[in-house]
């Protein structure tokens, strides 16, 4: 915008109002987030392919993509998203390719998403997956989100992890945590 073109808008405001720069203070996305939360679903989306990367050769997966709207305890992250992904392939942490398909399902069921399903004998979990899929935009879950162990190659930073569960209990301070918490 030019000089000119700013001093124009300014006499719409009126002499009492000045422009001011607006400071950048948001989180760093790149840092792993710690707490429980409210998420909305955004979408669910299928990847697959080929990549000299993976296992086999090939990648098969989910993504299931939340967006915090609500900070029940923890970092604050209103807004922010975080991910969830379930293998659809034999490979180094799961032995069946359905697995990863009946690890969404259940999240889903733990997160108490309503769902329809039009299930017969011969239906997959797959196909399960591609009822639902539509239908779970914009629900909510809990969630609770944690670093995980593994650095990230181009943040440095540690991974995040994603875990939907049916409520959020509070944390409690280490000194006052007992066996039976666990």
């Amino acid at each position: 915008m030019s000089e000119e073109q700013l001093k124009k808008v300014m006499d719409l405001f009126g002499a009492d109002f000045a422009l001011e720069a607006i400071e950048d203070n948001a989180m760093d996305f790149d840092k792993p987030i710690k707490g429980g939360y409210k998420a909305r679903i955004d979408k669910l989306t299928r990847y697959s392919g080929e990549s000299d990367k993976c296992e086999n050769g090939v990648y098969d997966m989910y993504s299931l993509n939340l967006q915090i709207t609500e900070v029940i305890e923890g970092d604050e992250a209103v807004n922010r998203y975080v991910s969830k992904t379930y293998s659809n392939v034999v490979g180094k942490y799961q032995d069946d390719a359905e697995e990863g398909r009946r690890k969404l399902m259940n999240d889903l069921f733990t997160g108490g998403c309503k769902y329809d399903i039009v299930r017969e004998a011969s239906t997959t979990a797959e196909q399960v997956v591609e009822q639902v899929a539509p239908q779970i935009i914009d629900q909510v879950v809990n969630v609770r989100c944690y670093p995980g162990n593994t650095i990230n190659k181009k943040t440095k930073e540690k991974n995040q992890i994603v875990r939907i569960v049916k409520e959020i209990k509070p944390s409690k301070p280490k000194a006052e945590a007992v066996a039976e918490d666990w």
